[in-house]
């Protein structure tokens, strides 16, 4: 039975995840060469799983290909789109003994075309026996094996019809030409299809060892759902950000919910963002923008931080925020313990009543078995009626001060509530009052 992990496409777009508009976590891994590889890759980055022997097994299918990053990739993918197009398209029409007698048909296009393909095909056979020989001596499993094997039957069978010692180099007729083609279309297209999937794979999985050596990232470790119910990650980064700020975060069942304060641009969204992408590239099987991260499988991921109020149905801001957490805890399992995020909770209501409300969900979500929780507000009133949740955990963005006493954001994530008041100073900074006195 699958192990779906669930995720929805809000989350998708919050997190940029996926995004049509601008750069996407996607964009950092796409460093396919074949049209193939970059729908294999696709395909790869949108099967989230929570099956931990699913998400090792795809670790280590990237892992085999470690030792060819040195190595140029071997497939043109022109080549490898033509010998695509040549093995699912069926024959124009069917060969006939005098077609092999026809000497004059050697300067059609259809024999140059034929000829060059059949050709084409044995030199990526030669290319992939060559990889595969250098991934075995990493994974020698039965899929690798018999990828080599397979390989090496389609190019023995060359020989076969070479009729001649097989070297590096096919000799092609009209007079042998219609058995290559034959051969090719008919009793080796399945073998042959299977090994351009085969290179797809290579090619994708090729792109994600470069990412990851690239961007300095790390494969994760994800346990079983009730192994060690705790998400840490040592060192985790924005992949997003040219000169990223590493954090340490460590969230546990008995602290599963997460009061997180700071003034604007200290940097919440961005961890917030951070912990999404980490959780879910670690259940894609993807390393991750972390030194280290360990978790145990989680059922999901949702997301509350980029909402928008809908003034043809009359609904606010705030009704927004409440239908999206609703929508939220509808799709829960009694026991799931998926991440939730819910970035600056039920700012679209006066601070009185956005305490009351944070109050109730973080009190009903004590009640619940495993939800993780994560909630970032500026809303630093509410600590008193949160204390009596001993599972809430409370943390800030710590702001530094310089020899004038002016704020640093530092981005750092520490133990507390923020007390930090910037709005002064921001208005200050931006010279809107000094805009204003021009005009006096």
């Amino acid at each position: 039975m699958k192990q779906t992990f669930l995720i929805d496409d809000k989350t998708l777009k919050d997190t940029k995840i996926k995004s049509i508009n601008e750069r996407s976590v996607f964009d950092y891994f796409n460093k396919t060469y074949t049209e193939g590889g970059q729908e294999r890759l696709l395909e790869l980055f949108n099967s989230p799983t929570k099956d931990p022997k699913e998400i090792i097994a795809r670790q280590n299918s990237f892992k085999r290909y470690t030792n060819l990053l040195e190595l140029e990739f071997p497939f043109d993918k022109t080549i490898i789109k033509d010998i695509h197009k040549f093995l699912v398209t069926p024959r124009s029409h069917t060969k006939s003994v005098f077609d092999s007698l026809n000497f004059f048909r050697i300067n059609t296009p259809e024999y140059f075309y034929t000829k060059r393909t059949v050709l084409e095909v044995f030199q990526v056979l030669l290319s992939l026996k060559h990889i595969l020989g250098i991934i075995i001596k990493w994974d020698s499993g039965t899929e690798i094996m018999e990828n080599y094997e397979k390989t090496q039957k389609c190019i023995d069978r060359f020989g076969e019809l070479q009729k001649s010692t097989l070297s590096e180099k096919l000799f092609i007729s009209f007079t042998n030409i219609d058995s290559f083609e034959t051969e090719i279309r008919e009793n080796l297209r399945d073998d042959l299809l299977s090994l351009i999937l085969m290179i797809y794979d290579i090619d994708a999985g090729l792109a994600v060892i470069k990412s990851k050596n690239i961007l300095k990232l790390e494969f994760a470790k994800i346990t079983t759902k009730a192994e060690s119910n705790t998400i840490e990650a040592m060192g985790l980064f924005n992949i997003f950000h040219k000169k990223p700020v590493r954090n340490n975060v460590k969230i546990t069942s008995n602290k599963r919910i997460w009061f997180l304060t700071g003034p604007n641009m200290a940097g919440k969204s961005s961890l917030i963002k951070s912990i999404s992408i980490a959780v879910y590239l670690a259940h894609i099987g993807f390393p991750v923008p972390a030194l280290s991260f360990t978790a145990n499988a989680l059922d999901g991921l949702f997301t509350s931080i980029n909402l928008e109020d809908d003034s043809e149905l009359g609904h606010s801001y705030f009704y927004a925020e409440i239908f999206r957490l609703k929508e939220i805890v509808e799709k829960l399992d009694k026991n799931s313990n998926a991440l939730i995020i819910l970035d600056e909770l039920f700012k679209g209501t006066n601070e009185e009543d956005a305490s009351d409300a944070i109050v109730q969900i973080v009190k009903n979500f004590n009640l619940l078995t495993a939800p993780v929780v994560l909630i970032t507000s500026h809303n630093t009133n509410v600590y008193d009626k949160l204390s009596q949740y001993s599972i809430v955990d409370y943390f800030k963005m710590d702001i530094a001060r310089d020899l004038s006493g002016f704020p640093v954001f530092t981005y750092k994530l520490v133990p507390g509530i923020a007390k930090d008041k910037l709005g002064m100073y921001l208005l200050e900074k931006s010279g809107l009052i000094k805009t204003f006195e021009k005009k006096y």
